[in-house]
């Protein structure tokens, strides 16, 4: 009796011919009758286009709108603002601000999180007077709150009449007559501002 052992078949091989098997069956398909297949090709095609362009739309536009909405917020709505009540001593002569400046940075990095604080590109103070009252007319009061800006401010300024505001070390008598039967005189540190014309028109100054 003679055996003869030969090689096993390879696992793979079935699968591969019915692979091929397959191709051929469609390729015929498509050659005898291509409407069908393509019709379903450039369906799914479309909707997986569709679901893939939705979302990169979606995002696109946001952004757009948030954009848009932050470049035309007023000034008030897209930068945070810091008020910090009290008095903050003036700093050297050569720079009165300076002490403000340093505290204003300070409050940056205090109040706002290290993701937010490096996101500031440019950051500016204004130091605000408590109001001053001041009577004009016949029984008319009108309010003065006095404003100094970080910078900025004198490329806007045109003068009609007189100069800008300096300091000085001069004082002068003033009587408080706001209630008469406690009016007094003292001497006060005179303060120079300046006013625009509007605002003086307004106070009858």
């Amino acid at each position: 009796m003679s055996v003869a052992q030969g090689a096993e078949p390879r696992r793979g091989g079935r699968g591969l011919g019915a692979l091929g098997a397959g191709l051929g069956l469609v390729l015929r398909r498509l050659r005898l009758d291509p409407g069908p297949p393509l019709t379903m090709f450039v369906l799914v095609a479309a909707t997986c286009f569709l679901f893939a362009a939705l979302p990169r739309l979606f995002d696109a536009l946001s952004d757009d709108g948030l954009r848009a909405a932050f470049s035309n917020a007023p000034v008030a709505a897209r930068n945070p603002r810091l008020l910090e009540p009290g008095r903050i001593p003036a700093g050297p002569a050569a720079d009165p601000l300076s002490e403000v400046d340093r505290r204003a940075e300070r409050s940056q990095h205090e109040a706002l999180p290290a993701a937010l604080d490096d996101l500031v590109v440019e950051r500016s103070f204004v130091v605000r007077s408590p109001f001053y009252v001041q009577p004009v007319g016949e029984g008319l009061v009108r309010y003065v709150s006095l404003r100094v800006p970080a910078t900025g401010i004198d490329a806007q300024i045109r003068v009609v009449n007189g100069r800008l505001p300096r300091a000085t070390a001069a004082r002068v008598r003033a009587v408080n007559s706001n209630i008469p039967e406690r009016s007094r005189a003292a001497q006060v540190p005179l303060l120079e501002v300046a006013l625009s014309r509007t605002t003086a028109q307004e106070l009858q100054l």
